[in-house]
């Protein structure tokens, strides 16, 4: 069984679409990001968790440059000892299904250190919020995105390199999505038909 907390509002947030959330790996840290209640920006917000099960949160950020819509993907790539990146992903608004990311040091979140937002490749195009999550040994690169169709319900996936190197995307085999996915260690899950589903995934040399 689980023991839930009191319900209680993140100062200063107010969303568009729903949020996404995060704790990194090698800090005691929250961070959630989400679309903007007016406009299209990537807001965020990170907070310390302490052992009373309270969190401090520090005041809403902006990702400088982003304009999103629906949920931000967020992830953390471990690049070493207490030293992860944290990225976020959204789809773009428009027609076009462009992907953007930001990146961010974990030891530099709160105090505005995000990079200026940058496009994965014209390959990659999306019809709904993508997720992600680093696929390497103890959570380290690459990076693994998965994103629908611009127009359908295939699922697609690439994987980011520590130097932003992408391949051409690949199919998910055997699932489809009516909206967008969400993923965790070893488990892909989305809506199809009305219903929640989900395909376990692995890391697997050549195959």
């Amino acid at each position: 069984t689980l023991s839930w907390s009191t319900v209680a509002p993140i100062p200063g947030a107010a969303a568009a679409s729903a949020p996404s959330v995060y704790r990194p790996v090698h800090a005691n840290l929250i961070v959630v990001t989400w679309q903007a209640a007016s406009g299209h920006a990537v807001d965020y917000i990170v907070g310390l968790a302490s052992a009373k099960g309270t969190v401090t949160w520090e005041p809403v950020g902006t990702i400088r440059q982003s304009a999103a819509t629906g949920t931000p993907a967020i992830a953390d790539v471990s690049t070493g000892s207490k030293n992860d990146l944290l990225y976020a992903l959204w789809q773009v608004p428009g027609s076009t299904g462009r992907i953007d990311f930001a990146t961010a040091p974990v030891a530099a979140l709160g105090q505005e250190k995000w990079s200026v937002p940058r496009a994965l490749p014209p390959s990659v195009r999306t019809g709904a919020a993508p997720s992600a999550l680093a696929i390497g040994k103890a959570m380290a690169y690459p990076l693994l995105v998965v994103f629908r169709a611009r127009s359908g319900s295939a699922l697609s996936f690439i994987t980011l390199s520590a130097k932003n190197q992408v391949p051409r995307p690949r199919p998910v085999p055997h699932f489809r999505s009516s909206d967008g996915t969400a993923i965790s260690p070893g488990v892909l899950a989305a809506v199809g038909r009305g219903r929640v589903r989900y395909e376990l995934a692995r890391a697997c040399a050549g195959c």
